[in-house]
This record gives C-alpha cells, structure tokens and sequence, in this order.
C-alpha cells in the first residue's frame, strides 16, 4: 500500500506542481534571488501539502534564505518544522542536505563545535555514500573548515578524499572539481588552491566562500594586499547571492585590515518611503521589527551600536515614524504587499 502522502499528492497534479515549486526554488537560491526562492519554496511546504517528500527540499531553502540574511530564528522555525513533521516520518528525502542547513544554524548559534556534532553522522557515512558532497559546491569545503575548527583534522582529510575521489570519476563536470580544490586548499592552507577555486566556482556562494577563506589565509600571512583583493572579491560574490550576513562578515574583516566599504549599493532611489531605504538600512528595519535590540542587530550584522543607532534613525526620517511599533508596523506592510505581488507574478 502506497504511503498516506501520496495520495495527497495525485489528485490535481499536486505532486507536479510541488515539484516544479521546489526545483525552481532550488534554482533561484542558486542564482542568489532569495525573495524568489522563498517565494517558490513556500508554495510547497508541509503547510499547504502535507508531509510530502518533497517538503523537506522546500524546507532547506527557506531555512538557507533566513540564514544568508541572518535572520537565525526565521531559520530555527523552519529547522523545527521540518523536524516537527518529518523526523520520524520513514519516507524522508534530503535528510543528508537538511542535516548541513542544521548545522549551519548551530554553527550561527553557537559556532564550530555545536555544527560539527550535528554533522559527525555525515562525516562518519563519507566514505561510503561521498555522493552526498554532490547536493551543494560548497559543503565539502564546509566540512572541511568545521573539522578543522574543532580540531578533527582526520575527519577533514576525509571529506577532501571523498571531494577528489568525485572529482576524478566526474572530470566532465567543473563544478565537482571547484569544490574539490576548495576542500583540499583549506586542508593545507593553499592560498593559491583556494584563489584558483574561487576562479572556478560558478556558484555565487561557493565562490564567496573560497575567496573569503583565501584572505583569511592571506592575512594571516601578512599578505594584506591579496587578502583584500579577495575579501573585496568574496563581498561581491556574497551580495550577487544575496547573503547579507556574509557580506557583513566579510566587510568586518576589510575594516581590521584598516580597509572600509560602504553599506550600501549606489541607485537611483526616492528620497522618503521605503524604496528610499539603503540595503543596510532594510536590513536594520527588519531585524528590528524581528524584535532585536540595537544591540543585537550589530552582532548579526557586525555593526557597532553607534552604526546601528545611525542607520535606525534614518530608517525613522525616512519612513516618517518614531518608534519601533511604527516600524515593525510598516514592515509587514510591505512584507505582505511583497506577497500578494509575488502571488499574482506566479499566477501569470
């Protein structure tokens, strides 16, 4: 007898429906237009279709958008949802993949040693399913980088054995190659490897993700003007995949270097309203209407509260409010009219 979620799924077309949403969710998380992803993945969540298959892949990227944002308790919600739902659900696909969306949420909460017990299960199956490194370009390098935070450079040498075996069986495929130099530049600290690999990344994330460790790597060494020539690259890559959280990172770490970027994208915009709202200051006006103290907006977005106090006051001049009431208010306001528009474009 087939399982109780797949007679959901038949009538209607509701299984090809849900399919296309999440594949083309997948899509625009990968092309770095999150609304768009989340738009998708929304449309075939456990909410609207049941325990289904496919409502963990949905899952995973609403979970990825709130974490590249950082927005880490959007990202909690979701972990818990798909946990909720599917966690003793037999018929679970992509429970590898969710494991490293958790474990980036723990590393958000409480760094390498919380993410790497949650991946020790993925680590320790490598050596016989290394297929799983196959789901994203930048979980080899991922992995590699959490183990060696925490020490374990036995299991990292595995992942970087396992990205190489995959690349040597998929010559035809780039990709697989990329991560593959990215994992094994980290392992031993090969500046070089990782510049060639954030060449060869066509992913927007991964390729942020191998420039940003090869500053790390190059100012370590007191290579200043390469580490910023490839901090400046990874904030680039990181903004075309629209993770504000690492663009923020990364800008703090131009600023120990003595170096300063803007907050901000120059563009034509109003002077009053919320299409007058700086990146930054959207940023800032939506964690706020989350609920975070100024304070606490800065460590998300690696900010002095001075800068944070600044950019809130131009929120409030710009919006026309006065207090926080008024601006979470305003906020989903314009959340809900984002919805209704993504929801007609989708009717099309």
């Amino acid at each position: 007898m087939p399982p109780a979620w797949w007679a959901q799924l038949v009538p209607g077309g509701r299984l090809q429906a849900a399919t296309s949403a999440v594949l083309r969710a997948q899509i625009e998380l990968a092309a770095g237009r999150l609304d768009a992803a989340a738009t998708a993945a929304g449309l075939a969540t456990a909410d609207q279709l049941g325990p289904h298959p496919l409502a963990p892949g949905a899952l995973c990227v609403l979970a990825t958008v709130a974490l590249r944002r950082g927005n880490v308790r959007a990202a909690a919600q979701h972990v818990k949802s798909y946990r909720a739902a599917f966690a003793a659900n037999p018929v679970t696909f992509g429970s590898a993949h969710f494991a490293w969306v958790e474990a980036q949420l723990a590393d958000a909460q409480d760094g390498p040693v919380g993410a790497f017990e949650v991946m020790t299960s993925i680590y320790d199956c490598l050596p016989a399913r290394r297929g799983l490194l196959v789901g994203d370009p930048a979980l080899a390098a991922w992995m590699v980088r959490t183990a060696l935070a925490v020490g374990d450079r036995k299991r990292a040498e595995g992942v970087v054995a396992g990205a190489e075996q995959l690349a040597a069986a998929n010559p035809e495929f780039p990709t697989i190659a990329a991560a593959a130099e990215h994992a094994r530049g980290l392992l031993h600290g090969n500046a070089a490897a990782l510049v060639q690999a954030a060449g060869q990344h066509r992913h927007p994330w991964a390729r942020a993700s191998a420039a940003e460790d090869a500053g790390v790597l190059l100012a370590a060494r007191g290579d200043g003007d390469g580490a910023i020539a490839s901090f400046d690259q990874a904030m680039a890559a990181y903004r075309q995949a629209g993770a504000d959280r690492d663009v923020a990172r990364v800008r703090s770490r131009l600023r120990r270097l003595g170096e300063r970027r803007s907050h901000w994208r120059r563009a034509a915009r109003p002077v009053f309203g919320w299409a007058s709202l700086t990146d930054t200051e959207r940023s800032v006006a939506n964690l706020v209407a989350e609920g975070l103290t100024n304070r606490q907006v800065g460590e998300r977005m690696f900010l002095s509260r001075h800068t944070v106090d600044f950019h809130l006051r131009q929120v409030y001049r710009k919006l026309d409010i006065t207090s926080r009431v008024d601006l979470t208010r305003l906020v989903l306001e314009q959340k809900y009219e984002e919805g209704l528009k993504a929801e007609r474009a989708d009717s099309r």
